[in-house]
């Protein structure tokens, strides 16, 4: 399981704390739910090696935005069941973020889970210029980007790009 204290993270997430009093942004932060709660962060996303949903509902409340990271519909389904407000799901494509031998799930996995469960579901993983208009026709709820906007010629001209897909 994931440590869910962290003087790094904590450090760095005061600092975007002090961002949201001057722009309108859901902040969550990942695995440190001792820090997300002690910063006023919006919510915190775990995954199978960190504390359970229960146990961050139990921890600081459900008015607290938990998501899930998932591999398989059926892992998507389960965090439903157990309270996840939203649920992440990838990777979608090949990507070199998470290392040779991470599954990938692709659109029709994708699709399929959109359709299957309730929650908003996040897309994640090889997610790029030439492939989002396939990621969106699923009608997934978002999609979380690492590469395809990181290593943007112009970060932010490339974050205004992706939002007008979503827009």
């Amino acid at each position: 399981m994931t440590d869910t204290w962290n003087s790094d993270v904590f450090e760095i997430a005061k600092k975007i704390i002090e961002l949201k009093y001057k722009y309108d942004f859901t902040f969550i932060i990942n695995d440190y739910v001792d820090v997300a709660a002690e910063v006023g962060a919006d919510g915190v996303h775990v995954g199978a090696n960190d504390l359970t949903i229960a146990d961050v509902h139990n921890r600081i409340g459900k008015g607290f935005i938990t998501g899930y990271s998932s591999h398989t519909i059926d892992e998507a389904i389960s965090a439903e069941k157990m309270g996840a407000d939203y649920i992440a799901f990838g990777a979608i494509f090949p990507t070199k973020t998470k290392g040779p031998g991470h599954p990938v799930q692709g659109i029709d996995k994708l699709k399929n889970l959109v359709e299957t469960v309730k929650s908003p579901v996040v897309a994640i993983g090889g997610i790029n210029r030439t492939n989002i208009d396939e990621v969106i026709s699923t009608e997934v709820s978002s999609v979380a980007m690492i590469t395809g906007i990181t290593q943007a010629e112009n970060i932010v001209e490339e974050v205004k790009w992706y939002t007008s897909k979503f827009s």
